[in-house]
């Protein structure tokens, strides 16, 4: 009885278990949430001051300062106890103004704002600038950054120069000659858009001390123009008997290939028509399929819309021209024009032979008239006047006896002929044939 009895409180204890650690898992395995403080000791430092940056988190932190759009530095700290710390000491090559502390960890941000001041030492060296002009350049055009560092009016070839460029990043400038600093910058496609204060600053270390300066010149920065290249197809031609295959390059302002953007392409002509993504494939070649159809313009505007990830964009219109239309146009309306062209023909040929029959009436009517008029004056040459003889007179009037014959005979064929095409336009069949009546011919006197 006892062994069954710890048996049962054996198996109990198994399920109890099993359940415990079943509800209990989910608990244990859930990911404890991310958490952010920021703390910065002081409002105010000193260039040559150290900054003090601390705070609380669960996961590595990202501590990157701002002034304005230039990154003057960027670090990843390590968490120790669920607290982070950093300290950043400021040099004579730091940006004066204010700095916006920014502490990251993946999930959550936080801010702190501080100032950043000159000192006597920091501003001892007179920067001056050779180039740029203070103008509007376009995004990814190539400028040259120079300037002419010297303390106390002499120049100096050994210091520490440094300028931000429109994308934030740190770029270091070297001597060339007599104190002076240059570099050739290309603004990136990503650069700030708009107003830019391009600084420059410089230390140098001399007896006992650090001295250093900042100078600032202010440009102004527009969006890069985009073009749009044909690839294919290159002649501008297309058939309306399949989809155009169209494939396309953009170019930046210095002619560089755009090779992350978007591109919709649409008919400008036709309303409500849509608009087709084109497809990156490589190198900046983007391509897409457009299905065709009539159009009362031959000629076919393809409207295209481009942008990057970083706002440069364009539109642009490239006309088409459509190869072997009208030999399209005949193959897709072959019946139509069959059916034209029959009834064209057969109603050219009945007004034709309508035509011809009446004129043919025509003459030998007037045929008929003058050679009744004929035998009347030759009845009155020989009757009236007695200009001709008796064998004459004969002769003539039997010549033309004959010709009028001949006429009649003619006009009964047209007759016939007549009646049959009237026949058959009224009811398909020839009709018989339908004696024309005689003329009448005037009894000789």
């Amino acid at each position: 009885m006892k062994v069954r009895l710890l048996a049962v409180v054996f198996i109990f204890c198994l399920v109890l278990s099993t359940f415990t650690n079943v509800y209990a898992a989910p608990e244990k395995d859930q990911p404890v949430p991310n958490f952010l403080t920021l703390e910065v000791k002081g409002d105010s430092f000193e260039k040559g001051d150290k900054i003090v940056i601390k705070g609380n988190a669960n996961v590595e932190v990202e501590v990157t300062a701002y002034n304005e759009e230039r990154i003057v530095f960027s670090k990843k700290v390590p968490v120790e106890g669920n607290e982070f710390y950093l300290e950043y000491e400021t040099s004579f090559t730091d940006p004066k103004g204010e700095w916006k502390i920014v502490a990251r960890d993946g999930l959550n941000t936080k801010e702190e704002l501080v100032t950043v001041l000159e000192t006597r030492e920091s501003s001892f060296l007179s920067l001056v600038f050779l180039s740029p002009a203070p103008t509007t350049f376009r995004r990814t055009e190539t400028i040259g950054v120079s300037v002419k560092v010297s303390d106390a009016g002499s120049p100096l070839s050994e210091a520490n120069v440094y300028f931000w460029g429109a994308d934030g990043e740190k770029i270091n400038l070297l001597h060339k000659e007599d104190g002076i600093y240059s570099e050739t910058y290309r603004i990136p496609e990503n650069g700030i858009s708009g107003p830019w204060n391009l600084t420059v600053v410089a230390s140098h270390r001399k007896i006992g001390e650090t001295i250093g300066g900042e100078g600032k010149i202010a440009l102004y920065v527009e969006k890069s123009p985009l073009e749009i290249v044909l690839v294919d197809p290159v002649n501008k031609e297309f058939y309306f008997d399949k989809p155009m295959e169209i494939k396309v390059k953009v170019l930046y302002y210095d002619g560089s290939t755009m090779t992350d953007g978007n591109i919709l392409v649409g008919l400008s002509q036709v309303k409500d028509y849509g608009s087709f993504p084109m497809k990156s494939i490589n190198d900046g070649l983007f391509t897409v399929s457009v299905p065709l159809m009539l159009f009362e313009n031959q000629i076919l505007s393809v409207h295209f819309e481009v942008s990057d990830v970083y706002g440069n964009s364009t539109n642009q219109i490239i006309g088409f021209e459509p190869r072997d239309y009208l030999f399209y146009l005949i193959k897709a309306n072959i019946l139509i024009i069959g059916v034209i062209l029959i009834v064209g023909v057969g109603s050219a040929f009945l007004i034709f032979t309508k035509t011809k029959t009446h004129l043919d009436k025509k003459t030998l009517f007037a045929e008929n008239k003058r050679l009744y008029a004929l035998k009347k004056k030759n009845q009155k040459n020989y009757l009236v006047e007695r200009s001709i003889s008796r064998d004459d007179f004969d002769k003539r009037d039997a010549e033309l006896d004959t010709q009028i014959r001949d006429v009649r005979n003619s006009m009964r064929k047209l007759d016939v002929e007549e009646a049959k095409l009237a026949a058959k336009k009224q009811t398909g069949k020839v009709s018989p044939v339908i004696k024309s009546k005689k003329a009448p011919v005037p009894k000789s006197k």
